[in-house]
């Protein structure tokens, strides 16, 4: 019987990542990364399981030669540090998850047996010895972090185990309960210098008589980031949208798009920032669906005031045409009225008790806010 390949790419840190920083984000933050390595799945693996912060891979059948694992291997952790990379160069949140997300390190262990399975109505699952013996060693006393780890049981069986290869192998064992198992095991470090580099982000231009409203939202500015850049909350306080389109499973960044459906008419809003200063939380949004203007920008500038918050909303509108300059004044007066109704009603939900109680996710549970 042909031996099988059993394969898992492996996140490291998860365990300390969910234990100590935002529950929601991360949890966003892994399924993202997650998607990331199953998009990645060249050899045409079968997906066994996720394991949390692991895919159990398999393939039945020929085992793939060194040069196809390899390339298997390259793929996902380049793609997986890409994907990292935009936590820190996109992000808007400053919250623990989204801050420590990029020190998220990546493992895969390979190995090689015969399997059976286990039938479940249309699920088929491996299971057995085999799959024991490569979920063992992923308990290993190898002194690196990232790191491609192959079973003896499957290099000996490879074709073209590690002819002309950049990866440099060192052997190591362990006693399991499953018997002694010998491996080796390569240092994937030197992949990182082929991760793509990002452009730095500059925002976008302001104009030079900005629409400004200003006022004070007794809630911490993280919290209140939160609320207006978390898209699940805006349905709260932006009673003028009809509905609100995003991806609910994904934490919100720059470059990221969602729908505003407003009398029926669909809206696209980018999320956006720009750079402030000290002490200072910016989420902005930008669209170019806004009637005679190349682009309309809407920040919410949020900075400490003594145990809560001083909130800046300002919209920066560029006109597109002669007949826009003529309409701009009209258009900022009624932006105006309409800043100070979502002033109103941002400040409301903020600082309810009922949202407080109802969003235990947030720190200004801890406090005690004034009932609005």
């Amino acid at each position: 019987m042909a031996k099988s390949l059993l394969f898992l790419p492996d996140i490291s840190g998860f365990t300390n990542f969910v234990s100590h920083t935002e529950i929601s984000h991360s949890q966003h933050i892994i399924a993202e990364l997650l998607e990331v390595l199953i998009d990645a799945n060249d050899l045409d693996l079968d997906l066994a399981e996720i394991e949390g912060d692991a895919l159990f891979f398999y393939k039945e059948g020929k085992l793939p030669s060194f040069s196809a694992l390899a390339k298997q291997v390259e793929h996902m952790f380049l793609a997986f540090h890409n994907h990292l990379q935009l936590y820190d160069h996109q992000r808007i949140c400053d919250c623990g998850a989204c801050q420590s997300a990029a020190q998220l390190e990546l493992k895969f262990f390979a190995h090689a047996g015969d399997i059976q399975f286990v039938e479940i109505k249309a699920f088929k699952k491996p299971h057995g010895k085999e799959v024991i013996v490569v979920h063992r060693l992923m308990k290993n006393g190898v002194p690196i972090h990232e790191y491609l780890l192959v079973s003896n049981d499957l290099s000996q069986e490879m074709e073209s185990w590690n002819e002309a290869s950049a990866y440099t192998f060192m052997s190591g064992q362990e006693k399991y309960d499953a018997g002694e198992i010998r491996y080796q095991f390569s240092d994937l470090q030197p992949l990182r210098e082929r991760l793509n580099e990002l452009p730095q982000y500059t925002g976008d231009s302001d104009s030079i008589d900005p629409i400004l409203i200003q006022g004070e939202v007794d809630v911490p500015p993280k919290d209140l980031l939160e609320i207006v850049s978390n898209l699940k909350y805006r349905h709260l306080w932006n009673t003028d949208a009809d509905k609100i389109l995003f991806q609910e499973d994904r934490v919100n960044r720059k470059g990221a798009e969602h729908v505003c459906v407003i009398n029926g008419r669909e809206v696209v809003l980018e999320t956006i920032g720009k750079p402030s200063e000290k002490n200072k939380l910016v989420y902005g949004e930008k669209t170019k669906d806004f009637p005679l203007m190349k682009q309309f920008v809407n920040y919410f500038v949020i900075e400490p005031k003594d145990a809560g918050s001083l909130l800046t909303i300002e919209g920066h509108l560029s006109a597109k045409n002669i007949l826009g300059s003529i309409m701009k004044p009209i258009f900022k007066r009624k932006l105006k009225g309409n800043f100070e109704q979502v002033f109103g009603k941002l400040k409301a939900v903020a600082e309810s008790d009922a949202f407080a109680i109802n969003h235990p996710e947030l720190s200004m549970n801890n406090l005690t806010p004034s009932a609005v």
